[in-house]
């Protein structure tokens, strides 16, 4: 039978390719062995049909993983706008510093008269996330430095807050407002002030946190490197004013995002089922979707 390359992408995709490891110290695939493994091959135009349905679910998670990633950049962009190039809304709402705003000598350069600069330990307390192993199934996330990892029955923190990677993918800085579990390769932070998570996760985006890797192997970061970033501290009224303004942004994000695992339970669920002719795609006498 012929085999549509996206339906045999969606059927391998079910393989426990474990199962067929023939290596030892590493992990390994012989082309034999997958020439040997067997598949029930429907016919082509149920093929296009089952293909269709999970490669739309797949576009729709990509459409709003772009929506995301425009949203963030604007929220980013706001960010940079008022606290790097110093032109937050004056009294007057107007650009402060080229509207002629008081600038003064400091460590890390000039900044706006009134400003100062602080460490990193004046915005957060961070806290370490913890084995996972032992906890049962349930529907809080699970968050490594990858992302989400499993669903839990129990949450570590409930708070806004920010995940920063303690191992792996140092730059990977997660922004959550939600029940959640972090492992113990990740820091959580509990915020020092009210409404200003958004601020800090915004200011995490800027700083390439691997090029602060005190790992060998394996890139690490650590509590005393995060402590002492040094930090512009704002008047925590400009801070909770960008707050409010980027809040709606995030609002966006959130509401994608469960969009997001709504679909993916949804594909999750039917790829089984498709695959294993469980669920019948019915079609019309010219092959299409009826």
């Amino acid at each position: 039978n012929l085999v549509l390359p996206k339906f045999m992408f969606y059927k391998m995709s079910l393989i426990d390719f474990i199962f067929y490891n023939e290596g030892t110290t590493i992990p390994s695939l012989r082309t034999e062995t997958l020439k040997q493994i067997e598949f029930n091959i429907p016919p082509l135009e149920e093929q296009k049909a089952i293909a269709h349905i999970l490669s739309t679910l797949d576009e729709k998670i990509e459409v709003n993983n772009q929506i995301n990633k425009t949203l963030e950049n604007m929220a980013q962009a706001i960010f940079k706008q008022w606290f790097v190039d110093f032109e937050f809304p004056n009294e007057a709402g107007e650009p402060y510093k080229s509207s002629g705003g008081e600038m003064v000598e400091s460590e890390l350069g000039m900044i706006p008269e009134g400003w100062e600069v602080g460490y990193f330990s004046d915005l957060v307390n961070i806290k370490y996330g913890k084995d996972h192993k032992k906890l049962s199934d349930g529907d809080i996330p699970v968050y490594g430095s990858g992302g989400v990892m499993r669903y839990v029955d129990k949450a570590l923190y409930a708070l806004e807050t920010i995940l920063i990677p303690r191992k792996g993918t140092l730059n990977n800085v997660f922004y959550l407002n939600e029940p959640f579990w972090s492992v113990d390769t990740m820091f959580y932070t509990e915020m020092l002030q009210p409404n200003i998570a958004k601020y800090v996760y915004c200011y995490m985006k800027t700083k390439d946190l691997l090029s602060m890797n005190n790992g060998s192997a394996v890139p690490s970061m650590t509590t005393a490197i995060l402590n002492k970033f040094l930090i512009i501290k704002s008047p925590i009224e400009t801070i909770q004013r960008f707050n409010e303004l980027v809040r709606p942004l995030f609002i966006q994000m959130d509401s994608t995002l469960r969009e997001d695992k709504l679909i993916v339970n949804i594909r999750d669920t039917l790829l089984p089922k498709l695959m294993s002719g469980e669920i019948r795609v019915p079609l019309d006498s010219e092959g299409e979707i009826s």
